[in-house]
């Protein structure tokens, strides 16, 4: 991965639905440019997919993120863990560390996939806790309409398809499909979710930060050393970030830097090295809310 391949997905992650245009002047290219460098890491597996994921509370349930340590075998054990009833996404880190996310609606459904979790990984996870980049700032207000169910069945699974192709395929008009589109993502009511492959990839590194702090200056001193901001939150005071390093060395030396400066409470870091997405899982849960809109006792 080259620096300027970072800047393009950082930009990807920001909102997939911009233009290449936008993409490129952002990244000082050509829209050309920055759409036949989009094309590349496609084919090469630095991007196995980009998607975008409705908050959980949308389907009714909550979200949970288990975190396995030195799991054996990681690879082999991705297309199983998929299976697992409620997993939604999960990646391997660069020293085999497996972090795993799932929806669940109860606590006993969440006791049962944690423990088929366990049995397929061999171990229990170290930790667990809520993802706060899946729950939007509003609750309230984070429930799709029946607009943004019909347009995002198109798109979840291919944020680059054109307005006018979701106009045609949703019989809307372009100036609504562009208005919810921008509603969705402006308001947190989508997450993209990013699927990569670095075994395949020569080069430099992309890594991710979960960084919470005391003072908000802190942040300004973070971006300062080359990171990109991609979500924030408030209570507690956090952020998470993007980062591009030469090799691992860079990536702890920057890490031991950022724990050691003052105002820093946590400081989680990764480098995937792989990971899954359970696609059609998301697509039978959205179909399910489209066919309650739909059937006459949702009204």
């Amino acid at each position: 991965m080259s620096l300027q391949d970072f800047r393009i997905v950082s930009e990807l992650i920001r909102n997939p639905l911009e233009s290449y245009e936008k993409i490129g002047s952002k990244v000082g290219i050509s829209g050309i440019s920055a759409r036949s460098r989009i094309q590349k890491m496609y084919r090469s597996g630095l991007i196995k997919g980009i998607y975008l994921i409705p908050s959980p509370q949308n389907f009714e349930m909550h979200p949970r993120t288990y975190v396995f340590k030195n799991v054996d075998s990681p690879f082999q054990k991705l297309s199983i863990i998929a299976a697992v009833n409620g997993v939604v996404f999960a990646w391997i880190d660069y020293d085999n560390d497996m972090i795993i996310t799932v929806f669940f609606k109860s606590d006993l459904e969440k006791a049962k996939i944690l423990d088929n979790l366990s049995i397929i990984v061999g171990t229990k996870p170290i930790t667990d806790y809520i993802p706060n980049s899946l729950l939007p700032p509003n609750l309230s207000s984070s429930r799709l309409s029946r607009i943004d169910w019909k347009i995002l069945e198109h798109v979840a699974f291919n944020p680059r398809m054109s307005v006018a192709e979701i106009s045609r395929l949703t019989h809307l008009s372009r100036k609504t499909v562009q208005g919810h589109l921008n509603g969705m993502l402006s308001e947190r009511k989508l997450y993209a979710l990013y699927i990569s492959d670095f075994t395949k990839i020569n080069g430099g590194i992309l890594y991710g930060l979960l960084v919470f702090f005391n003072y908000p200056e802190v942040m300004g001193r973070l971006l300062k050393m080359g990171l990109e901001p991609i979500w924030f939150m408030t209570e507690p005071i956090g952020a998470t970030l993007l980062g591009f390093a030469e090799s691992l060395v860079d990536v702890e030396l920057l890490k031991k830097k950022a724990q050691d400066m003052e105002g820093i409470t946590r400081f989680d870091i990764n480098v995937p090295t792989g990971g899954m997405f359970a696609k059609e899982r998301l697509k039978s849960w959205i179909k399910g809310e489209i066919d309650k809109w739909n059937s006459a006792s949702f009204h």
